[in-house]
C-alpha cells in the first residue's frame, strides 16, 4: 500500500521582494513511495481536500482522501478503498468520485459524500469510474466512464438534485474527463459525439440540447475552466495538438466562435487548468509554454506565459485555487526549490478584490472606506491620507460624522510575507451644507448706498434667491443684496435661501428699515477770538455728534496756534445710523509783541532788590518776589523763578512774556564727628567743619577748640562764618551742652545666701545699669553656682548723656545639707499596697499627693503622674530637698451590660466595652464578646489586662423555663383536619396567623406553631399534613319531573362505597314520580374513597303533573339504556311528526353533543367516546323540552 507523509512549512520573511521560488509552500515533505499520486484537489475557505492513490497523510491513516483545515492535515474517516479522481468541496463537506466500492465502510460505488464527520452514499452509485464533478446551483454534475448511475441510464454524464438523478440527453459516446459550468455546461473528454452531435472531445449543454464548439480537438480534453460571455474565455486543456486546422498544442482559448492558441501552447500534455482572476494556471507534463522554459506548471497572463519559479520536477495532474493561492497535485517531489511531495501551494501576494471608490460626502455623514483583500498568509494594512500614514491596521476606516478636515486622498497598502499591493487612490471630498450666521436687522438711510451681506459657510457651488416680504425678488440671485441707493420704499422683511448639494439654509428674517437723514446744527462758537483765548465748549444739535476742524478736541474749540478764518464742522449720526453735518466759521486775532529788562539771571539768597523796565507801558508784572516792577530775591527764596509781564491790546487780546532767574541757596554745613553733649570734666573738643575755610567765634578757647571744663555746666553757642563760591556770605550756629556726673547705688543685695537658693535679680539706682561679679549673668545672681565664700558685686551705670558712675558691695554663700530619700517606686496600680519612705538626713518633712507623714498610698494618691518631695532645714537655716516622680496608673476601663433575664437554653450575647487589652472571661474565653446559653441563673465576669494593671466586671443572667410543645409526627389525613396543641400556654401563633390552641387544616402543607408561657418564653414545633384525596362528584341540578316519569340519579362507580339518605348503598337510585308522589323531595349521597375520605352532594326533585313546557308523557319518548355503556337510543312515538334536537351535557354543564333536527323515530348516540359519569339528555321540540339524567358506567 502506498504511503504519503505530510508536514507544513510556512516560510515567511520580511523582505519587500521575494523570488518566485520563495512563494512555494511545501505541503508534502517526506516521500516513502515512488508511485504515490494526487489526482484531484478542491478548496473551500480554509479547507483543502486532496484525492488520489495513498494511504497515510502526516502519519495519519488516510485512505486515498484527506483534508487540510488551514492548520493541520486529517483523515476523512476511513477514506475510500480505491483511487479518487474528482473532489468538489463545500465548506467542510465534499463530494468524492473515483474508482472505489467502499467509503467509510459503507458500500459506495464510485461516488460518496463526506459531511465533515461521516460518509454517506448517493443512491446505488454508478457502473464505471467517475472522472469529473461540478456543483452548480442545486445540481451535482457527474462525468466519467459509466453508462448507468443512481439506477438510471446515463451515458458518461448526469446530474443529481439531491433526490433524483437525471441524464443529460443521450450523453456522450465515451468517457467524460472534465466538466465546467460557466453560463452553460461544457464537458470534455475522450468522445466523438454528444447527444448524437459531432463534437470531437468537447461539447456544450444548454439545458436541453448538446452542441459542438467549432471543430473541437484532435485528442482528449482533461480540464475546462472559464465563464463564457462574461469577459473571461472558456479554456480547454488536454492531450491534443489541433482544433480543426488551428495548431493550439495542448491548451486553447474559446473566443466565442473558434478555438485560439496561447502563443503556441505547451510542448506536452496539460492535465489541469485553473482560471484565477485574469490568469490561467496550467499543470501537466511539459517543459515549455510558448517561448518560455517551464517545468510542468506555468501561468498565462492573457498575453504571455510566465514561470512559477523552478516549477515542478515531475508531472502535475490537478490544479486549483485556494482564494488566490494556487494548489496543485501530481507525482512531483519538489515545488520551486522546496521538497514538496505530490502536493504544493504557490502563495499569492495580497489581492485586493474590491475597494471603495472616490466619494463625495456631506459633513456629518458616517463614512466607511474599505479594501477587500485575500491572502493565504497573515495580512497587515497600512492606510495613508494625503501621503501621511494613519495609525490603523484594519481593512477599513470608519469615520463617524466626517468634517472637512477628513477630506483627502486615501490609499491602503496590503502586505503579506510575499509582497505588498497598493489600492487605487480613494478621494474623499467632504462638503459642508450652507450655514448662515444670524443676520441682524438692518437700518439704511435714504439716499445712501447700502447692502445686506450675510455671513455664510458651505461648499461651493451655492445658489441664492432673495425674498422681500415672502415674495421672490426677480433677478436677486447674488450672495449680497445691494441698495443703490436706499429709498424709503425699501423698508421690509428680507431673507435669502442658499442651497448646495448637501442641503439648504435660510437666513433669519432680516428687517430692513430706511430712515430720512437728521437735521444738524451747533452753537457755542464765537465770531472772533484772540489767538490765546480760552477754549469754548461747542454744543451739537442733536447731541452725540463729532466736531472737526483746527483747534477741535472732542467738543472743545481752542484758538491757540491758529489765526484768521477757521471752518468748524459738526457731523451727527442718528440712532438709525443715518449721518448729516453742519459748518460754521470764526476769526482769530494775533497777539501784541511784549518784552521787559532789568532782571539778573542769578542772585544770592540775601541780595538787594532790582527795578524792571518794559517796552510797552500799561501792562502788569507777576511772579514770586515781585511788587509792581520791584523784584526782591530774599522774598522770592532759593531756586528757579519765573517773572511775568502781561499786556492787553485794543482788540482785548492779552499777551504775556516771562523770564527766569536763579537764586542761590544758603550753604549747608556739616561737621566731622560732631559732639554737642559733654560730661563735667570731659576733655576739649576740636570742630572739623565742611566746607572748611570759615571762621569760628563764641565760647571758643583757641581757633576751633571747645573746653567743657572752662565752659561749665549748661548750653553754650558757637558761630561759624563762611563765604561760598558764588560770593554769598553764610553763618552757622552750634549749641554745646555740658552735663553733671550721675550718683549710683546697689539697692537689693543680701549679706548672706544659702547655696541652694533660687536666683536673685539685682537692682540699682538709677536703674538700667549692669551688674558684674562671680555667679552673675544678665544682672541675675545664682548662689548655686558659687562655692562657700564671700564675693563682691559691681554696678556700672551710664546716663542718657553718656556720663558714667559705679557702686560696689559684698555678700557670703552659706552651706546646705545633702538630702535624699528612699522607699518610693516609680510606678503603681491603684490597688497596690502603701510604701513607707525614709529621708536622709532624718528629721525632714515629706510632701506630695498620697503622702501621710512618711507613708505613700497609691489608692489615696489616685491615678496620675506627680512628684513626692523631702525637705530638710540645717543649722544655717538653709533648706534642701529631694523629689522623685511617681505614676499611679489608670485602671483599664471594662464594662458589662446590666443584669438580664432570658429563657432556658436561649443564646445571649454578652458584649464587653472598654480599653484595649487582653480580655479573660470566667468561662476562659478571650474575645470581646461571648455567646452563652445558660439553663440556670449564672454569673459571668470578664477581666481586662493592659500593659500594667487589670480591672473586672460581672453580669448575672437570670434564667426562666421554656414551655413544652409537641405536634407529633408528620401525618396524612382527609381534609378538613383538626390540629390541637392543648391548653396551658399564655399565647399561640400558627404559621397561618391563627392564635387559637387548634386550627382546621384545609390544604396539604407544613404547619408551624409557636407557644409562649407566663415567663414570655416561646418554643416552636411543626408538622407536615399530607392531604389524602377527597372524592368529588355532582348529582346535577335540581330536577322537575312528572308523576308519570321515572329518573335515575347517581354518581360514578369509581368510589369505594356509597350511602344515600334512603339507606341505599348503590351508586345510583331510581326515582319514580308516581311512587314518591307530588311535592319536593330532597336526596343526598355520601361517597367514600379508599382513604376513608367522604364527599356529600344533594339534589332536589320536584314532582308535578304534566308541565306546559314539557313534552307530553303521552308522547312516549324513550331514552335507554340507563345506565349506558356504548350506544344511547332516543326513541320517538310512531305518530311523532315534529322535528327534535337532542343535546348531551356533562355534569358541569358543558355541551358534549348536539344533533341536527331529526324527524326519524329513533336517534342513536355513540357514548363510547365519553368518560364515566353523569350526563343530561335534553330533547327539544318546538317550544317543548324534556331533560333526563343518565349515567355512563
Amino acid at each position: 500500500m502506498k504511503k504519503i507523509y505530510l508536514s507544513i512549512l510556512f516560510v515567511l520573511t520580511f523582505s519587500q521582494i521575494f523570488s518566485q521560488n520563495n512563494r512555494w509552500d511545501s505541503i508534502f515533505t517526506i516521500n516513502n513511495s515512488a508511485d504515490d499520486t494526487i489526482f484531484a484537489t478542491s478548496a473551500n475557505g480554509n479547507n483543502i481536500f486532496i484525492g488520489g492513490s495513498f494511504d497515510t497523510v502526516a502519519n495519519i491513516a488516510a485512505s486515498n482522501v484527506a483534508y487540510y483545515n488551514g492548520t493541520t492535515w486529517d483523515s476523512m474517516g476511513t477514506g475510500v478503498n480505491g483511487n479518487v479522481y474528482a473532489i468538489v468541496a463545500n465548506g467542510s463537506s465534499a463530494f468524492v468520485g473515483g474508482n472505489f466500492t467502499l467509503a467509510g465502510g459503507l458500500t459506495a460505488t464510485n461516488l460518496a459524500i463526506w459531511n465533515g464527520t461521516v460518509w454517506s452514499v448517493i443512491g446505488t452509485g454508478c457502473n464505471g469510474t467517475i472522472r469529473a464533478l461540478e456543483s452548480h446551483n442545486q445540481y451535482l454534475y457527474v462525468g466519467g466512464d459509466f453508462t448507468t448511475i443512481g439506477g438510471i441510464s446515463a451515458n458518461h454524464i448526469a446530474r443529481y438534485d439531491g433526490t433524483i438523478w437525471e441524464a443529460l440527453g443521450t450523453g456522450t459516446d465515451s468517457s467524460v474527463f472534465a466538466i465546467n459550468y460557466g453560463n452553460t455546461l461544457t464537458v470534455g473528454g475522450n468522445f466523438t459525439y454528444a447527444g448524437g452531435v459531432l463534437c470531437n472531445n468537447i461539447a456544450n449543454w444548454d439545458g436541453s440540447n448538446w452542441s459542438a464548439l467549432a471543430d473541437g480537438f484532435d485528442g482528449p480534453v482533461y480540464s475546462i475552466d472559464g465563464i463564457s460571455g462574461l469577459g473571461a474565455p472558456i479554456i480547454a486543456a488536454g492531450n491534443f495538438l489541433n482544433s480543426g486546422s488551428t495548431l493550439v498544442r495542448y491548451i486553447s482559448l474559446w473566443n466565442g466562435s473558434s478555438w485560439t492558441t496561447t502563443l503556441g501552447g505547451t510542448n506536452g500534455i496539460v492535465y489541469s487548468i485553473k482560471l484565477v482572476g485574469t490568469s490561467i494556471f496550467a499543470t501537466g507534463n511539459f517543459t515549455t509554454a510558448g517561448p518560455q522554459s517551464v517545468n510542468n506548471i506555468a501561468q498565462w497572463d492573457g498575453s504571455n506565459w510566465l514561470t512559477l519559479g523552478d516549477g515542478l520536477n515531475n508531472t502535475g495532474y490537478c490544479i486549483n485555487n485556494n482564494y488566490y493561492d494556487i494548489i496543485c497535485g501530481g507525482i512531483f517531489t519538489t515545488a520551486g526549490l522546496n521538497q514538496s511531495y505530490y502536493f504544493g501551494r504557490y502563495y499569492s501576494p495580497p489581492v485586493i478584490s474590491q475597494q471603495s471608490t472616490s466619494m463625495f460626502k456631506c459633513e456629518g455623514e458616517n463614512v466607511s472606506i474599505f479594501v477587500s483583500s485575500y491572502s493565504g498568509l497573515p495580512l497587515t494594512f497600512q492606510w495613508e491620507k494625503d501621503g501621511t500614514p494613519i495609525g490603523t491596521n484594519n481593512d477599513s476606516i470608519l469615520i463617524n460624522s466626517v468634517t472637512t478636515a477628513d477630506s483627502g486622498v486615501y490609499i491602503c497598502t496590503v502586505t503579506n510575507s510575499i509582497g505588498s499591493t497598493v489600492s487605487l487612490p480613494i478621494t474623499l471630498t467632504v462638503n459642508q451644507p450652507p450655514l448662515y450666521s444670524v443676520v441682524p436687522s438692518s437700518i439704511f438711510c435714504a439716499g445712501l448706498n447700502d447692502s445686506i451681506s450675510p455671513a455664510l459657510s458651505g461648499s461651493l457651488p451655492i445658489s441664492y434667491q432673495w425674498y422681500k416680504n415672502a415674495i421672490l425678488i426677480p433677478g436677486e440671485t447674488n450672495e449680497n443684496l445691494n441698495f443703490l441707493p436706499a429709498a424709503l420704499s425699501d423698508s421690509g422683511n428680507y431673507y435669502c435661501i442658499a442651497q448646495n448639494m448637501c442641503g439648504a439654509d435660510t437666513t433669519n428674517i432680516i428687517k430692513v428699515s430706511v430712515f430720512s437723514l437728521p437735521n444738524v446744527t451747533f452753537s457755542g462758537l464765537q465770531n472772533v477770538y484772540c489767538e490765546n483765548a480760552i477754549s469754548d465748549t461747542l454744543i451739537g444739535i442733536p447731541s452725540g455728534g463729532i466736531f472737526t476742524g483746527n483747534g477741535i478736541t472732542d467738543s472743545i474749540f481752542t484758538p491757540d496756534g491758529f489765526s484768521n478764518e477757521q471752518i468748524i464742522t459738526y457731523a451727527y449720526t442718528d440712532i438709525n445710523g443715518c449721518p448729516n453735518s453742519f459748518n460754521d466759521t470764526t476769526f482769530i486775532n494775533s497777539l501784541p509783541y511784549v518784552s521787559f529788562t532789568g532782571i539778573n539771571p542769578n542772585y544770592c539768597f540775601n541780595a538787594p532788590n532790582d527795578t524792571l523796565s518794559v517796552n510797552i507801558l500799561g501792562g502788569v508784572f507777576s511772579g514770586a518776589g515781585l511788587t509792581d516792577s520791584i523784584f526782591s530775591p530774599s522774598v522770592a527764596g532759593a531756586g528757579n523763578h519765573f517773572v511775568y509781564y502781561a499786556y492787553t491790546d485794543l482788540n482785548g487780546c492779552v499777551n504775556t512774556v516771562s523770564q527766569t532767574t536763579f537764586i542761590y541757596s544758603p550753604t549747608i554745613f556739616t561737621y566731622f564727628a560732631l559732639d554737642t553733649t559733654f560730661c563735667d570734666g570731659d576733655a576739649d573738643y576740636t570742630f572739623s567743619p565742611y566746607p572748611s575755610g570759615g571762621v569760628f567765634s563764641g565760647t571758643i578757647i583757641a581757633d576751633s577748640t571747645f573746653s567743657p571744663q572752662i565752659a561749665g555746666l549748661g548750653n553754650h553757642n558757637v558761630f561759624y562764618t563762611y563765604s561760598d563760591t558764588y560770593g554769598c556770605l553764610n553763618i552757622d550756629t552750634i549749641t554745646m551742652s555740658v552735663h553733671a556726673i550721675p550718683v549710683v547705688q546697689i539697692t537689693n543685695l543680701n549679706t548672706f545666701y544659702c547655696q541652694n537658693e533660687t536666683s536673685v535679680t539685682l537692682t540699682g539706682n538709677p536703674s538700667g545699669g549692669t551688674f558684674t561679679g562671680n555667679g552673675i549673668f544678665n544682672n541675675i545672681l545664682n548662689p548655686s553656682l558659687l562655692a562657700i565664700d564671700t564675693f563682691d558685686v559691681y554696678y556700672d551705670y551710664t546716663d542718657v548723656y553718656g556720663c558714667y558712675s559705679s557702686d560696689t558691695a559684698s555678700y557670703s554663700i552659706l552651706a546646705v545639707a545633702d538630702v535624699y530619700f528612699t522607699g518610693l517606686s516609680n510606678f503603681y496600680c491603684p490597688y497596690d499596697n502603701s510604701d513607707t519612705l525614709t529621708g536622709n538626713p532624718s528629721g525632714g518633712t515629706f510632701s506630695g499627693q498620697g503622702i501621710s507623714g512618711d507613708i505613700f498610698s497609691p489608692a489615696i494618691a489616685g491615678s496620675g503622674s506627680f512628684y513626692v518631695s523631702y525637705f530638710y532645714n540645717n543649722l544655717n537655716g538653709c533648706i534642701s530637698s529631694d523629689s522623685s516622680n511617681v505614676t499611679v496608673a489608670t485602671l483599664p476601663n471594662v464594662q458589662l451590660p446590666q443584669d438580664t433575664t432570658t429563657c432556658s437554653g436561649d443564646s445571649v450575647i454578652i458584649n464587653s466595652t472598654g480599653d484595649i487589652g487582653i480580655y479573660l472571661w470566667s468561662n476562659l474565653d478571650t474575645t470581646l464578646s461571648i455567646v452563652v446559653a445558660p439553663i440556670v441563673t449564672t454569673n459571668y465576669s470578664v477581666t481586662v489586662f493592659d500593659a500594667t494593671c487589670h480591672n473586672s466586671d460581672t453580669i448575672t443572667i437570670n434564667v426562666n423555663p421554656k414551655p413544652d410543645i409537641n405536634l407529633g409526627q408528620d401525618t396524612s389525613a382527609c381534609l378538613p383536619f383538626n390540629l390541637d396543641a392543648g391548653s396551658g400556654y399564655t399565647s399561640y401563633l400558627w404559621s397561618d396567623g391563627t392564635t387559637n390552641s387548634s386550627i382546621t387544616v384545609n390544604s396539604e402543607g407544613g404547619y408551624m406553631l409557636t407557644v409562649t408561657n407566663s415567663f414570655s418564653c416561646s418554643i416552636t414545633d411543626s408538622v407536615y399534613v399530607n392531604a389524602n384525596p377527597v372524592p368529588t362528584f355532582n348529582l346535577g341540578s335540581d330536577i322537575n319531573m312528572q308523576t308519570t316519569q321515572t329518573i335515575i340519579v347517581g354518581a360514578s362507580s369509581s368510589f369505594s362505597s356509597y350511602l344515600w339518605n334512603t339507606g341505599s348503598i348503590q351508586n345510583f337510585i331510581v326515582i319514580s314520580g308516581d311512587t314518591v308522589g307530588f311535592g319536593v323531595h330532597n336526596y343526598w349521597l355520601t361517597v367514600f374513597n379508599d382513604y376513608g375520605c367522604t364527599y356529600t352532594d344533594t339534589i332536589v326533585v320536584n314532582v308535578t303533573s304534566v308541565g306546559i313546557s314539557d313534552i307530553s308523557k303521552t308522547e312516549n319518548i324513550l331514552i335507554y339504556p340507563n345506565p349506558v355503556q356504548d350506544n344511547l337510543f332516543v326513541k320517538l312515538p310512531e305518530n311523532f311528526s315534529e322535528p327534535v334536537i337532542v343535546t348531551i351535557y356533562n355534569e358541569k354543564g358543558k355541551e358534549m353533543f348536539k344533533s341536527d333536527k331529526h324527524i326519524a323515530n329513533e336517534i342513536k348516540i355513540d357514548f363510547m367516546q365519553y368518560a364515566k359519569g353523569i350526563y343530561f339528555v335534553a330533547i327539544e321540540s318546538n317550544n317543548k323540552k324534556e331533560i333526563n339524567k343518565i349515567i355512563k358506567n
